[in-house]
């Protein structure tokens, strides 16, 4: 095995089991766990929408920390797009959005995605507050917006 990949695979992981112990000690603000209901309005390699509601939007092809923003509604979308761009050798791809509500520090309160193929997708988010993102990216072209309706 890759030890990068193996970094990424116990990164993974903790993350997971943190947020399930979490999740599992406080109550939860929106019931059932969101599922991903439709596409992003965007494709890699193009300007994120224009839509209304959008409360901020980042595109990239590596690792990003996004700012903090605040939301006012008990529910709102993060909309993802990733494109992996595998060359020569390295066979490798990773795409991951954490949400952190910055009352909870680095603690992730949702995965809204976790891939290593070209996809995209919608996670319906189940709280107010002030949150920043934690973007994960290795070899992937990305898009991620916050939609609040």
């Amino acid at each position: 095995m890759n030890p990068r990949r193996g970094i990424y695979i116990v990164l993974f992981s903790v993350a997971t089991l943190v947020i399930i112990a979490f999740s599992s000690c406080t109550p939860s603000a929106g019931g059932d766990i969101p599922t991903p209901t439709q596409p992003p309005t965007t494709t890699p390699g193009t300007s994120p929408s224009t839509e209304p509601g959008l409360i901020k939007s980042w595109l990239g092809n590596d690792t990003k920390k996004t700012e903090t923003f605040t939301i006012t509604r008990d529910s709102w979308e993060i909309r993802w797009s990733s494109d992996p761009q595998v060359t020569g050798g390295n066979n490798e791809a990773l795409f991951q959005v954490f949400v952190h509500d910055i009352k909870l520090g680095s603690f992730p309160v949702d995965i809204a995605a976790n891939t290593q193929k070209k996809g995209s997708g919608t996670y319906t988010v189940r709280r107010a507050g002030q949150f920043f993102l934690q973007i994960d990216a290795m070899n992937t072209k990305w898009t991620v917006e916050v939609i609040q309706n």
